[in-house]
């Protein structure tokens, strides 16, 4: 598809806007005539993109490549190329609100190859500044090598300036959602934006080397995050992004190297500065006195009237001055252009000093400085005064509301060019006013030259010492250029909302130092006061180029004020490092970034603050209260030994330290010092991260971080990085923090929070939230590893939301360890009083060990921590425990919503007085328990207002609970059903008592002293193994121990197990099945003993609709002493079979019911006795002293057995049937002294024996009834 465009003046020709100079970048354009608008010049040569389709060629009618200016010119298109990203699926960090349903401002219109409408463009969203540099990705489907990218910003009026310092990147990280948002610097930086963009405005990413790599993702970083008539500042609104890739894709490595961002070095510590030359004697010697009235200048070279290898130091002076000065001093003129200028310039010396002089009451010049010194390696200022000096003031714009260019412009006091070392001493400036540029110094520094090569050359260096720099202003942009743009690529909300550049508008501040680009300066104050000075970037101190080490001993810099960044300092390339030592003071300085110091475009590294130094009470009306970090972020900043961080505040983000790109790099506060009453606006009360994160904070002996207050993040936030290694030791304190939304302490929104710890008796304490996160608070990344220790504290900290002391979203909560340590008094108003979990990750790998204690925290759901829609898996608990924690709804210590507890093990500990509505200590509401495990442990005291004193499992799938080495499950309530454990709609329950453990003396007001459950299917199956019990529970309607609805219940006790003394008022005295069928096994001398329904029947078993099967089993095997008030002393199945098999010795003996069947009463039971097993000695108040049943389907007694000594007051001393019995067996046994009181069947009383056989060897004797005597062993009605 190649072809002839002939672009031409002809007005008849089809026109077509012609932007960035001269380059199309429009609709795509078929080979014809056209008339650009705006004059034409050559597109020269090479690679000019036509709609990223075409590699373009100018050329005259000759073929030649045109190069100037040209009326008419033809372009031979060839080489067609395709833009990979049509059509992708495209992805973005947020939607506009109103619009996140619809595809109108969705990622996918920027794929969609519409460049020009207005209506079809993606927009992020505006409704939460969580989202400030949001971000657009672009899935190629498959790695490829991008070498070009077309940016269509916008058309929308007024909207085009918010794309501001985009980035893009390109690699194989995939960049879809955003919790992917710490992941994006993965993908290597290929393009940077430098400004801001325009309505409309197309911008062209050339990419060489091509970038190979299948995401590509646009980042928006624009400052300041404001909501203004059309939205917010900081909102991405993209027509288009446009991907192209190189002719050569296979040839092009993976991951091309990133550009370095403009102006960042990087950092050296300040162990690599070299050492400082040291000055050599002065050389030349001036006294000055410049003021309106006199004026004198006195210099001379050292020695004075003897022959000197030093050249003679030049003076020119202004045409006012030398006016001033006479005719005995008539220098040469440093200008021909002014006649009002005072100054002087002094040049060629090695070391000038200039002392006891004074510069007052003159207006700032015109022409330079009024005192310039030049080409002089050393400068020594040693008792100078400038003072009450004027310059030009600003205009004002009436209608905008905003200052205009003064009538000219002035150079500041004092410009010192080339030195090599500048000291400053017993000095003042102060009272100069109107300045451009600059106020009192401004110190070009020379690099110096190394001896060898070995060597690095000596770093020039300033010394200011005390000396007092106060109340001077910089109100314009000086006359040289670089005064001008000290905020070249960070425009403010002064600027035109179309993005204009205005920053000539600012200058710097009262003392100005320059070093080559990325060169080290050492700059050191000493006993100096900065005061009161105002300017547009650095109202004291401007270091405008160069890597400084500044050392600020004793200092004092309080109310310095700029327009922009840096009240009282601004450092453009950053710092190499910085040190305010001997109870220096940052203190009531503001700007709108950076109210004490701004760092531009480069790290504000190795910052110390020590000797009970101060930032204390710095203001930014936009971010940074005391420090901002635009680019390059905060790297090794320590508070040491007493120092302040304290009462900063910003309206925007960072009410201490803002970092807008880059993080902060290790944060030490140590030794006493204090990070608070920070406020922030919007995020970040203390510190602020933008991108990169936090990483490295380390509070350490005794220090605080408290008291600090923003929307979010109450003292610290990360946006869209990870904050990691957050630790406190030694009494150290991160306490009394506040957040409106989330996060009281400490939040990560993209990011997430890992590897924090609390240890050696620190706190996280008191810390409250708006709604989410009292303490800590991750949004998308999840919390991974928290570890607190040796007595740390997590406490009385709170939420109106959810997570009292600590909330994860998406990612979940993981690695958490207590040890020896405390979570305490915490509270949520909704879920998780200590740990709150909402996403499918939940929380996993928790630990609390060594005597760690839980206590007294309350939520709606979750005292302690809650899953939301996620499970809690491997919580181990180990010598410690959970105690006195609440819900008002579910899960007094525990709460899993849509999940299930998984590998829960409690080991020598306790859960103990937890209260909830349901669930005292544990609830599930929609999954299971899959291994909850207790050794040596106890959950008691516990209790429910509705169910589950203990725990709470509704909508269950599987519960697995086994209790070993003497646990107890005790003492829990439920004022509803299930004291101990309600388990409902659960497919399978098991749980198993081993080695002495025991379910003892809970209760319910209504079903289950221990168990309900209330599923209507699945299986129930409780074994006590070696010792274990259950005991003492009491239920106030069914099921003492247990009540089941419809669930199969299999009971097992071996190895002298004990189901003893369970009591249920109507019936049930231990267990109570509704509606399923019961198996009930017994061996190796385990008991069913003295449980009672003492208004009811089935004093051990009620089944009221189902079947009991019992297996009975081995020497002191029994089921004894359990009694009813009604029928089944032991056993009832009002409609169904009880079906009971003995063997091995084992008893059913001393049964008591006050109705009929002592022991056993049901609709049909089958008995076999075996092996010297007896049925003795139970008695009923009515019929069968023994079993009464409608039909004995078998009664077998076999292996020298008996059925002996039962008692029935009325008829069938040992067995009542009121239909049949079916068969009586007896072989090698006894069916013998049984007794009926007063009516018939001493032995049995039934209509109809069918069938009945008796051993040579059986003993069928000794039966008596009331009516007969001993002849009425076998009686009926037709007997």
């Amino acid at each position: 598809m190649n072809g002839l465009y002939i672009f031409s003046d002809d007005p008849s020709l089809t026109p077509i806007a012609w932007v960035v100079n001269t380059d199309y970048y429009g609709p795509f354009l078929a080979p014809g005539k056209y008339q650009p608008d705006g004059s034409l010049s050559a597109l020269n040569g090479s690679t000019a993109a036509l709609a990223g389709n075409w590699s373009l060629r100018a050329v005259d009618a000759q073929q030649n490549d045109l190069t100037g200016l040209v009326r008419t010119f033809e372009v031979v298109a060839s080489g067609g190329r395709v833009n990979v990203a049509l059509r992708k699926r495209a992805y973005a960090s947020s939607l506009v609100a109103t619009k996140a349903s619809s595809s109108e401002f969705g990622p996918a219109r920027v794929t969609d190859g519409d460049t020009t409408s207005t209506q079809t463009l993606f927009q992020s969203s505006c409704a939460d500044p969580g989202d400030v540099t949001p971000w657009l990705s672009v899935d190629l489907g498959s790695s490829l090598a991008v070498d070009l990218v077309l940016i269509y910003n916008t058309a929308s009026a007024g909207r085009g300036y918010t794309l501001m310092n985009a980035e893009l990147r390109v690699g194989g990280t995939r960049i879809a959602q955003p919790e992917d948002t710490p992941l994006i610097e993965a993908n290597p930086l290929v393009w940077r934006q430098e400004g801001r963009g325009a309505d409309g405005h197309i911008l062209r990413a050339p990419l060489q080397p091509a970038a190979r790599g299948q995401w590509v993702t646009l980042q928006n970083f624009q400052t300041p995050a404001v909501v203004n008539a059309d939205g917010c500042s900081w909102s991405l609104s993209i027509a288009e992004l446009e991907v192209y890739t190189s002719r050569s894709s296979a040839s092009i490595a993976a991951g091309a190297p990133a550009p370095p961002p403009p102006g960042l070095a990087a950092a050296p510590s300040p162990a690599t500065l070299p050492p400082l030359l040291p000055p050599q004697p002065w050389t030349h010697r001036c006294r000055i006195v410049l003021t309106p009235t006199a004026s004198s200048v006195d210099c001379a070279a050292a020695g004075d009237g003897q022959p000197s290898a030093e050249p003679p130091l030049q003076i020119s002076v202004g045409t006012a001055l030398r006016q001033r000065l006479g005719a005995e001093q008539q220098y040469p003129l440093r200008s021909e252009t002014s006649d009002d200028d005072s100054g002087l310039t002094l040049s060629g010396s090695s070391h000038l000093l200039i002392e006891n002089s004074l510069i007052e009451g003159l207006p700032l010049s015109t022409v330079n400085a009024l005192l310039h010194i030049a080409n002089t390696s050393f400068l020594t200022l040693g008792n100078v005064t400038i003072r009450d000096l004027e310059g030009q003031p600003a205009g004002l714009d009436s209608v905008r509301g905003r200052p205009i260019s003064p009538p000219s412009l002035v150079f500041g006091a004092v410009r010192v060019f080339g030195c090599s070392g500048v000291t400053i001493t017993a000095s003042l400036c102060s009272n100069v006013s109107n300045a451009h540029g600059w106020a009192c110094v401004w110190i070009q520094a020379a690099p110096n030259t190394s001896d060898t090569l070995q060597q690095p050359a000596p770093p020039p260096w300033v010394r200011v010492s005390n000396s007092t720099i106060a109340n001077n202003a910089v109100v314009w942009g000086g006359p040289d250029v670089q005064l001008q743009s000290s905020w070249a690529n960070m425009l403010t909300a002064f600027d035109d909302a179309a993005g204009d550049d205005r920053s000539s508008s600012y200058g710097l501040g009262a003392l100005v130092v320059e070093a080559p680009d990325g060169a080290a300066v050492a700059i050191s104050f000493e006993r100096a006061t900065l005061s009161n000075n105002t300017g547009g970037s650095g109202g004291a101190l401007a270091v405008l180029s160069g890597l400084p080490y500044v050392t600020w001993t004793a200092v004092t810099a309080v109310s310095n004020a700029a327009a922009i960044a840096g009240g009282a300092c601004f450092f453009r390339q950053g710092t190499a490092a910085w040190t305010l030592q001997d109870g220096s003071s940052l203190s009531g300085n503001k700007a709108p970034f950076g109210g004490a110091a701004c760092s531009l475009a480069g790290p504000l590294a190795n910052v110390l603050v020590t000797g009970g130094s101060r930032l204390v009470g710095n203001n930014a009306t936009y971010d940074g209260g005391a420090l901002y970090a635009y680019a390059g972020g905060v790297v090794n900043m320590t508070l040491d030994s007493r120092t302040m961080l304290s009462d900063n505040s910003a309206a925007g983000f960072g009410g201490a330290v803002c970092s807008y790109r880059g993080g902060v790099r290790s944060l030490v506060v140590k030794e006493g010092s204090a990070v608070v009453r920070n406020t922030a606006g919007l995020y970040g009360g203390a510190l602020y991260s933008q991108s990169g994160g936090i990483s490295g904070a380390l509070l350490d002996g005794g220090s605080s971080v408290s008291d600090n207050s923003a929307q979010r993040g109450g003292a610290l936030y990360s946006a869209s990085g990870h904050i990691r290694g957050l630790s406190l030791a030694n009494a150290s304190e991160m306490a009394r923090s506040r957040a409106a939304e989330h996060g009281g302490a400490a939040c990560a929104w993209f990011g997430s929070i890992q590897q924090a710890s609390v240890s050696g008796g620190s706190s996280l304490s008191a810390n409250a939230a708006g709604a989410d996160g009292g303490a800590l608070h991750a949004q998308f990344g999840g919390i991974t590893g928290l570890t607190v220790s040796a007595g740390g504290r997590v406490s009385l900290n709170t939420a109106r939301g959810s997570g009292g002391a600590i909330f994860a979203g998406l990612g979940g909560i993981r690695e958490v360890s207590f040890s020896g340590s405390t979570a305490s008094s915490n509270k949520a108003d909704w879920n998780g009083g200590v740990f709150h979990a909402s996403g499918a990750a939940g929380l996993t790998n928790l630990s609390f060990t060594a005597g760690s204690t839980l206590t007294n925290n309350s939520a709606a759901y979750g005292g302690v921590m809650c899953a939301d829609r996620g499970s809690i898996s491997n919580l181990l608990i180990s010598g410690s425990e959970f105690s006195q924690n609440s819900a008002v709804q579910d899960g007094g210590a525990v709460y899993v919503s849509s999940g299930s507890l998984v590998n829960i093990a409690l080991t020598a500990s306790r859960v103990v007085r937890n209260a909830a509505r349901n669930g005292g200590a544990f609830a599930v509401q929609s999954g299971g328990v899959r291994g909850l495990t207790l050794l040596g442990s106890e959950v008691s005291d516990n209790s429910a207002q509705a169910s589950g004193g203990a725990v709470y499992l509704s909508s269950s799938e599987a519960v697995d609970l086994t209790a070993g080495s003497s646990s107890k499950l005790a003492r829990n309530a439920a004022l509803n059903g299930g004291g101990g454990l309600l388990a409902s709609d659960s497919t399978d329950l098991q749980l198993v008592l081993s080695g002495g453990s025991s379910i003892t003396s809970n209760a319910a007001a209504t079903f289950g002293g221990a168990l309900w459950i209330t599923a209507d299917r699945g299986m129930v199956s409780l074994t006590l193994l070696n010792g274990s019990s259950l005991t003492n529970n009491t239920a106030k309607t069914y099921g003492g121990a247990a009540s089941v609805t419809a669930s199969s219940v299999s009971i097992t006790a071996r190895a002298n197990g004990s189901i003893s003394g369970n009591a249920a008022t109507f019936g049930g005295g231990f267990l109570h099945s509704s509606r399923g069928n019961a198996q009930l096994v017994v061996s190796g001398g385990s008991r069913v003993a003295a449980n009672k329904a003492p208004k009811g029947e089935g004093g051990a078993v009620l089944a009221e609709q189902g079947s009991v099967h019992v297996q009975l089993e081995g020497q002191g095997t029994a089921i004894a002493g359990n009694t009813a008030a009604l029928d089944g002393g032991a056993l009832a199945a009002p409609l169904g079979l009880v079906n009971i098999t003995a063997v091995g010795g084992s008893v059913v003996s001393r049964n008591e019911a006050s109705g009929s069947g002592g022991a056993i009463s049901s609709q049909e039971i089958s008995l076999r006795l075996y092996g010297n097993s007896t049925l003795s000695q139970n008695r009923a108040g009515r019929n069968g002293g023994a079993l009464s049943a409608a039909s004995i389907q078998l009664l077998l007694i076999e292996g020298n057995s008996s059925v002996t000594a039962n008692t029935a007051l009325l008829s069938g001393g040992a067995v009542y049937a009121t239909q049949a019995v079916q068969q009586l067996s007896i072989s090698s046994g006894s069916l013998s002294g049984n007794s009926a009181l007063l009516e018939d069947g001493g032995a049995i009383w039934s209509p109809l024996v069918a069938a009945m056989q008796l051993g040579a060897d059986s003993t069928f004797a000794d039966n008596m009834a009331g009516r007969c005597g001993d002849c009425n062993q076998i009686d009926g009605p037709a007997r």
